[in-house]
């Protein structure tokens, strides 16, 4: 599925990302994005547990949304730093300093302890946990 939106061993696009201003890019955030950063993959339609997600790997689609993320970082107790969108929009993707990501909305999802783990997820249908008031999932 990654080799049909371009993904290839070895991609490194960090020259050709558009990072948005308003965060500080930590580095599991900077190896997530050079290999994985400008894609556009994934099929909406069913899952195994949810919908599946279409993924767009473009961290500037955060621009001036920093707002949003600086309560959940707050929460979880770890910077967030946002890797892109998904579902058209719907929500962003973000990564923490620790490498978990999340599904930032009106309100938090936890998808997976590693980028990998959360794009297999997300791209299969995996459903992601909700995150309380004392940041546990």
């Amino acid at each position: 599925m990654l080799a049909e939106c371009g993904w290839h061993a070895g991609r490194d696009v960090s020259a050709a990302l558009k990072l948005p201003k308003d965060f500080v890019i930590f580095p599991t955030v900077q190896r997530i994005l050079a290999e994985f950063g400008n894609l556009k993959c994934g099929k909406r339609g069913p899952g195994i547990e949810c919908a599946r997600s279409t993924l767009n790997l473009d961290p500037s689609l955060a621009e001036g949304e920093s707002d949003r993320f600086k309560p959940y970082s707050q929460l979880i107790g770890s910077k967030l730093y946002p890797l892109g969108e998904g579902d058209d929009g719907h929500y962003f993707v973000a990564v923490d300093e620790r490498g978990r990501v999340f599904l930032v909305m009106d309100f938090l999802m936890f998808v997976a302890d590693s980028f990998e783990v959360a794009l297999e997820n997300l791209l299969l249908g995996r459903k992601p946990r909700p995150v309380d008031e004392q940041g546990k999932y």
